[in-house]
């Protein structure tokens, strides 16, 4: 076990010498390498250059999730294990304008806001896909039960019991 840990360590010291051996090379403050020319040369030559700019950072695209049709059918033919592998996937996806209809409101466990449980139309016999969402509670007591919102949000969440699967949504926005 001792030979194994000290192999470990002067692995870890092998590495990080080469990495400093490999790493960047110096810069002066213009942003150009030194070299073994004239220095008034390529400093006035930098000097000249403009500097470039970087380019805007991509924004991140969020998938859309499938159609709660679609989800409830590949609840209906999964094994337990291939669901959960699924339902995994589903998270950090975006829904889009999914109807439902308020069959209740109550405080979210552990915090000050509310759970709002929106009850889908059954897409498969047998399974309920409810829909929470998580408001403060001035909007919470706006809300009536028997109310049908549309939602916009992304998944936080998607967790079966039984035939229950209730999916979790945060940054969701309803009408």
């Amino acid at each position: 076990m001792k030979k194994l840990v000290m192999w470990g360590f002067g692995g870890l010291i092998i590495l990080a010498l080469i990495g400093a051996a490999l790493g960047p090379k110096k810069t002066d403050t213009s942003g150009s390498t030194a070299s073994s020319g004239s220095a008034g040369q390529s400093n006035q030559a930098a000097a000249s250059v403009p500097e470039a700019t970087q380019a805007p950072k991509p924004t991140a695209v969020v998938e859309e999730a499938p159609t709660i049709q679609e989800i409830a059918a590949i609840k209906k033919q999964s094994t337990d294990a291939q669901w959960d592998a699924f339902a995994k996937t589903l998270e950090g996806k975006r829904i889009t304008e999914w109807r439902g209809e308020v069959s209740g409101v109550d405080q979210a466990f552990l915090s000050k806001d509310y759970r709002v449980i929106l009850n889908t139309p059954d897409p498969v016999p047998g399974y309920a896909f409810d829909i929470y969402l998580i408001v403060p509670e001035s909007e919470a007591l706006a809300i009536n039960k028997g109310r049908t919102l549309t939602v916009t949000g992304t998944i936080k969440s998607v967790n079966c019991v039984l035939t229950a699967c209730p999916i979790e949504l945060e940054r969701a926005t309803y009408r």
